[in-house]
């Protein structure tokens, strides 16, 4: 496990080469008369569209009931999002100048679900339905709208419908565990149209979909500039750490393959994304950080045995977690330094490096 970067960090600031990551995109969605507000009612599929994708796949046409978010943030009765979702929206046009259109993400999303896939692909669609189905009540078991319900569509239904119109949207990586609880916490506060877009956002324009690469390159770079932060801004951790040879991949993955949504308490989750929409990775990077600065006693006096890092404490009360993101965001990075470091991945060698081609 290759842990250093290869010469002066400072070097990295004056290099021109770059790692880009190349993926379809969906979330470029502005009506062509500019009428792209996401204040604007949302409008309905009509009949004849609802009957087209309710024959073709089992989409759960959504309803006004459906459309309603489930969490408890302040909401507009016009729209089908909450107040924490108009926010993201914000960000991700400041951010990334991608605008939200309601119906046209709703005509693409259920075209999605209705498409039928060729019949190569029916055993690895079959595979993938496998592995989500196992994955629905996994996801946030101790939230009621996600258990199953007899009673007409419930969230777990329009959970299924969502990773199941990922998977076909992007096969490759397709569904990968760990999106299921990303997926859960948009959907809790917005509706399976919504969801699906700032999904694809993340995925496609903050390269969350690197994490999710076929050999996990991605998990491998997110968890080596863990490591070397933890080597600068905590050398005493490094040390303990490196001599019972441990890196962060041991105890960071779900951080990573989950976006924190597995970790957090599931009651501040929402403000995690608050500020991951409106920072990107830096403020993961920054949440990694608080996590060890506050853990850094239990690091030094574990005898690193059984678990690295046992964050049940932290878990247990919403609290602590609203206090680890409000330093995170307060948190001052050499973010210029640290994005830098994509830059010199080396995937086929899964080692950072200062050659230039």
């Amino acid at each position: 496990y290759q842990r250093r970067v290869h010469g002066d960090i400072q070097i990295l600031l004056a290099m021109e080469k770059k790692l880009t990551f190349e993926f379809p995109k969906f979330a470029n969605l502005e009506r062509e008369d500019g009428d792209d507000s996401p204040e604007d009612e949302f409008e309905e599929l009509g009949e004849d569209e609802i009957k087209e994708a309710q024959d073709k796949g089992d989409a759960s046409i959504e309803t006004k009931e459906t459309r309603k978010p489930r969490c408890k943030c302040s909401k507009k009765k016009t729209l089908p999002y909450c107040s924490s979702v108009e926010k993201w929206m914000k960000s991700i046009a400041v951010k990334k100048g991608i605008k939200f259109d309601y119906a046209v993400a709703e005509a693409k999303y259920f075209k999605i679900l209705a498409t039928e896939g060729k019949p190569e692909d029916c055993l690895t669609e079959k595979k993938t339905m496998d592995q989500i189905m196992k994955d629905l009540e996994r996801t946030f078991p101790g939230q009621q709208h996600f258990k199953r319900s007899v009673k007409g569509t419930t969230g777990i239904t329009q959970l299924k419908n969502l990773l199941r119109a990922w998977a076909r949207y992007s096969p490759d990586p397709g569904y990968v565990q760990g999106m299921n609880f990303i997926i859960g916490l948009l959907l809790f506060h917005s509706c399976e149209v919504v969801a699906f877009w700032l999904f694809t956002v993340l995925l496609e324009d903050y390269k969350v979909n690197m994490i999710y690469q076929k050999g996990l390159t991605g998990l491998l770079l997110q968890t080596k500039i863990i490591d070397i932060l933890i080597e600068s801004l905590y050398p005493e951790i490094w040390k303990k750490m490196s001599l019972n040879n441990f890196c962060a991949m041991h105890f960071c993955t779900e951080w990573v393959m989950s976006l924190f949504s597995s970790v957090i308490n599931f009651s501040v989750l929402h403000v995690f994304f608050t500020h991951f929409y409106e920072e990107g990775w830096i403020y993961f990077y920054k949440v990694c950080v608080t996590i060890i600065d506050k853990c850094k006693g239990q690091l030094l006096s574990n005898d690193f045995a059984e678990k690295i890092l046992d964050l049940d404490e932290i878990s247990s009360n919403p609290k602590n977690w609203e206090n680890i993101l409000t330093s995170a965001k307060k948190c001052v990075a050499q973010e210029e330094i640290i994005l830098n470091l994509w830059k010199f991945y080396d995937e086929k060698n899964m080692k950072f490096t200062l050659t230039i081609d």
